[in-house]
């Protein structure tokens, strides 16, 4: 149950989030999307890490499947990505947490319209975040335990007012306003909206958004196995887990979307529009004000989490020598990565300037070239050490499993292909092009999208030549290197060619001694 847990939180931790895929797509393709995308996404996902946690269980995760997958260059260039990947995803929930604090009411109109003072104030929670996580990881599991209930009891509130809502009042048919239908034959009605029966300006779907945020929405099942060294019985534990995960996550996110869209139209949904489903349903004002505070510190719980991963996986990359040592440093007294946890915060907060939807679909773009590495280590390790000892293998031969990958490699080829996509026909309808004064805001989104990308590919490789340099001018690198968060099995994840090393499993519960 606590892995359960874990990967619930990894990837979902309740539907904030996932309005933006409303807006882009209307109903019909976001409920479609929401419930094929967790078995042909989620689920490979899930499995993939299952396989590979249990076959390296140790705290270095996708980083050290990559290296030993691909060698040492492509997993350097992974596990700088990786990194970048990171620090744009943390920036998505503190902005997703402002805007609905801002949605709330609690805040004046003039620092909710301001786009300065929004950002100050995200830059204010980046700072709080910072500090509890260097004060330990057990204050930031107590704090992010105690939001588990405010965040989710809100929405079952919201399902009922809105059944309630649905059931109680007159509908009109959106296709003849002068016909009242009843409550099930609008229900189907609006289920079957597209963007071409009813809506956009060009009756066309936003691709790159729309995919962005539905594989935003069910990232990190991957994440997960970074606890794999924690986890007794890992075998039995991560199947499990992954099965009811993908199942949980995939309601969780199906249910106030159909619920919600009955209640306000979709073409009004915005980033924090369930506040609004909640205030129209038969909620009211209550309503709105509670979910809107759960979504805030609920959001905002799930950023703490993050900035502890993120920079203890940064000081892993400093123990592998990706990233300068000096990110290993920890705390004495309170035996935190200090140096680590105040990068990872001041990159984030750089970050928490642009708006939610670039932020998802960079990250986005960034998270599928890792993911792509991940599924190809699986088959590259499976050719290369066949005998490796694996306690979960996925129930499949080689040629099938790369088929069945080839389902989730290729949405990430099709999402970035209209992420670059959106972002070209935001520049090219830009003020510089047909000499208007409209559309500059896209023309932002754009840019910053292609830089952002385009950015992170160089900085990896810059970084990779910077660290030759070094390593040339140093001489030998010593191949003893220190073992991640106390792993006893990375050194020879690492460097196969070493001598033998043994290393000890819990399997079937109990311990077994094996040699690879």
């Amino acid at each position: 149950m606590q892995l359960l847990g874990i990967i619930f939180f990894c990837v979902c931790g309740g539907p904030y989030g996932i309005e933006s895929a409303v807006k882009s797509a209307a109903p019909m393709y976001c409920l479609i999307g929401l419930m094929v995308v967790p078995f042909v996404w989620g689920l490979p996902m899930g499995l993939m890490a299952a396989e590979l946690a249990c076959a390296m269980p140790t705290d270095g995760g996708f980083v050290l499947w990559v290296h030993r997958g691909f060698g040492p260059f492509i997993g350097f260039i992974n596990g700088v990505l990786v990194l970048l990947s990171a620090f744009v995803d943390n920036a998505a929930y503190p902005i997703l947490a402002v805007n609905y604090l801002g949605a709330s009411g609690i805040l004046p109109d003039s620092i909710q319209n301001d786009h300065t003072y929004m950002f100050i104030i995200s830059l204010g929670l980046v700072a709080v975040a910072c500090v509890l996580n260097i004060f330990g990881v057990e204050i930031v599991g107590t704090f992010s335990l105690v939001l588990t209930f405010m965040v989710l009891l809100p929405f079952l509130a919201m399902l009922v007012t809105c059944g309630m809502w649905i059931v109680d009042t007159q509908h009109t048919s959106a296709m003849n306003h002068s016909q009242n239908i009843t409550w099930p034959h609008y229900v189907s009605e609006t289920w079957g909206t597209t963007p071409n029966n009813r809506g956009t300006e060009n009756g066309e779907i936003r691709w790159g958004l729309f995919l962005s945020v539905l594989l935003w929405a069910n990232a990190g099942f991957d994440e997960a196995g970074s606890v794999a060294e924690r986890v007794h019985d890992p075998a039995k534990a991560y199947t499990r887990g992954t099965s009811l995960s993908v199942s949980m996550i995939a309601m969780v996110y199906i249910l106030p979307v159909s619920f919600g869209v009955c209640v306000l139209g979709w073409e009004q949904w915005d980033d924090a529009a369930f506040k609004d489903v909640a205030e129209k349903s038969s909620g009211g004002e209550w309503l709105k004000i509670w979910l809107t505070l759960a979504a805030f510190f609920g959001c905002y719980g799930t950023y703490i989490s993050l900035v502890c991963t993120t920079s203890l996986g940064l000081s892993c990359l400093a123990e592998l020598e990706i990233v300068p040592s000096i990110f290993a440093y920890e705390s004495p007294r309170w035996e935190t990565p200090v140096v680590s946890i105040v990068f990872t915060s001041v990159v984030t907060g750089g970050m928490c300037y642009f708006n939610f939807d670039t932020v998802v679909q960079v990250g986005v773009v960034l998270y599928s070239f890792s993911l792509f590495l991940e599924w190809g280590s699986v088959l590259m390790l499976r050719f290369y050490e066949p005998e490796m000892h694996r306690p979960f293998v996925i129930p499949m031969r080689n040629g099938w499993l790369l088929a069945y990958f080839t389902i989730p490699m290729g949405l990430c080829i099709f999402t970035t292909y209209n992420v670059l996509q959106d972002a070209y026909n935001d520049l090219s309808n830009n003020t510089f092009v047909n000499h208007t004064h409209n559309h500059t805001a896209s023309f932002t989104e754009g840019l910053v999208t292609v830089v952002g990308i385009g950015s992170s590919f160089a900085f990896a490789g810059l970084m990779y030549a910077c660290r030759s340099v070094y390593r040339w001018q140093r001489g030998p690198v010593d191949e003893s290197l220190q073992p991640l968060l106390s792993s006893s099995t990375l050194v020879h994840a690492l460097n196969p060619e070493q001598a033998v090393v043994s290393s000890s499993i819990q399997a079937g519960g109990s311990a077994v001694e094996y040699t690879e």
